[in-house]
Parts: structure tokens; C-alpha cells; sequence
């Protein structure tokens, strides 16, 4: 058998001097490929381009791509549709995207900022209110209750007519409940009346004459005789307190309580 050219696709042993090393078809001949750095990866550069070692590994393939510690070794985590977030299920175990809300069980559930992370507020029981609890709790649901809301009762008196202004409420009242007596206590005079602002009604007794039920015109209503009473309504309400005006017919003086509801 005759030979017409040399031998030159086999490389030598002693060129490969590290373990790790590889052969690769260098321009013309094999050559060595030394060996990579510790945790790089070999990557292809294309046809007639020797390959190289990089840190990057050769899964990534797309823009967007993760790599993480898998099992054995490295692996990716490939990118996904818009709108999803990486989240992490813990210690030893491959982080994934998923929808913001998958957490989010049941209709009705809230995202909030829990001790350490975003976190599922379940939903409340049917009839409860969202209740914030200050700084660095979490919110509650829970009934809604007038300790909550707020409430005011007060007291005073009157004798004359013209506007009395009740303050120290704290908040704007909805709705005011009143229980008057007129001071002359040989037959009581009393008088039970709610009041918005706008309307104003009340029960009256007045025992010694024909004056006892329902007046619509006024929430206070002290009735003695027709030429002499103390009458008062609420004519303003206001952020802190409310005003009531009194009409005065004779001498008269009454001294009543007021219950504020929010």
C-alpha cells in the first residue's frame, strides 16, 4: 500500500498535559484544548470557530433565562410570559415563575405585606368589616361594633332660648338620641327624641295635660302649658360636636342627655 500524504489527524499524548484537557481540529492540525476553569461550562462558538469554556451555561436560551443550583448540577430556569413573578418555595428546592395570585385561593382573598413578604389575607366571614390594627400588624375582619365607630354621651342643661352649642364629640355625628326632663319635678315632664340635622321627632309626656305623643317639629320637646315650654331641635352638626336651638315660651329649665352615634 502506498502513502501520498502524511498522517496529520492524530495528536500527540504529551501535548495533552493536564487532565481535563481535550482534542479539538485546531486551523490545520488537532490541537489541545486546555482544560476549563472550575464551574465553567464549554460552549460551541459556531462551525470553524474552536469552542471555549465561559461561565455561562449552555442551556440559556433565551433572553431571559436563570441559572440555578439543581439537584446534581447547574440547570435553568427558562423565562416566561409577562406578568408572572419568581417566587421561592424554600431551602433546597428550584424557584419558578408563576402568576402573582396563584396564592390567592378563594374569592374575595387580599395580597398584603406580611412579617417577611407579600402574603394571603384570607377572606372574612360574611357581615365583616376590614379593621386595620396599626403599623406592623395585619388587618383583621370583624363585626362591626360601636366601640369601633365611636360613640359620645354627654349631658346638659337649658333655660333659655337661642343656640347651645354641644363640642367634644370627636367625630361628625349621624344620628343624636336625646332623653330631657323638665326640672320641676312635682310631675315629671320628659321628652325621648332622635335627631339628623334635618329631621327632628320625639315622645312627650306630659301628665298633667293633654300634650302626651309624637311631635315632628322638634327631637326635645317640654311641654308644661301652651304659654310655657322649652322646645329645641338640632339646627347644625358639625366635625367635633352639634348645635341646638332652642325656642323658649315662659320660664322654663330642663336638664337632658344626648347620645352621639357615628
Amino acid at each position: 500500500m502506498r502513502v501520498t500524504a502524511p498522517v496529520t489527524d492524530y495528536i500527540r499524548a504529551s501535548v495533552m498535559s493536564v487532565r481535563g484537557d481535550l482534542a479539538v481540529r485546531g486551523a490545520l492540525v488537532p490541537e489541545r484544548l486546555a482544560a476549563g476553569a472550575d464551574k465553567t461550562y464549554l460552549q460551541g462558538k459556531g462551525a470553524g470557530v474552536i469552542p471555549a469554556y465561559d461561565n455561562q451555561m449552555p442551556p440559556l436560551t433565551t433572553k431571559g433565562d436563570l441559572i440555578v443550583q439543581g439537584t446534581l448540577a447547574p440547570g435553568r430556569i427558562p423565562t416566561t410570559t409577562n406578568g408572572k413573578v419568581l417566587y421561592s418555595p424554600g431551602a433546597g428546592l428550584v424557584p419558578g415563575y408563576r402568576s402573582l395570585f396563584n396564592l390567592l385561593t378563594t374569592q374575595g382573598d387580599i395580597w398584603i405585606w406580611g412579617a417577611s413578604g407579600t402574603q394571603r389575607l384570607a377572606a372574612g366571614a360574611l357581615d365583616t368589616y376590614f379593621k386595620a390594627q396599626g403599623a406592623g400588624n395585619l388587618p383583621i375582619y370583624e363585626k362591626l361594633a360601636l366601640r369601633d365607630t365611636g360613640v359620645k354621651i354627654g349631658n346638659g342643661t337649658r333655660n333659655s332660648a337661642g343656640n347651645q352649642v354641644i363640642t367634644g364629640v370627636g367625630f361628625r355625628s349621624s344620628i343624636i338620641l336625646f332623653l330631657a326632663i323638665y326640672t320641676v319635678l312635682e310631675n315629671p315632664i320628659m321628652s325621648w327624641g332622635c335627631d339628623d340635622g334635618i329631621t327632628h321627632q320625639c315622645i312627650r309626656l306630659v301628665p298633667t295635660a293633654n300634650y302626651t305623643g309624637l311631635v315632628t317639629t322638634h327631637s326635645i320637646s317640654l311641654w308644661r302649658t301652651a304659654g310655657t315650654n322649652l322646645l329645641g331641635s338640632v339646627s347644625a352638626l358639625g366635625a367635633d360636636g352639634f348645635t341646638i336651638t332652642w325656642a323658649l315660651n315662659g320660664s322654663a329649665s330642663c336638664e337632658f342627655i344626648y347620645i352621639c352615634l357615628p
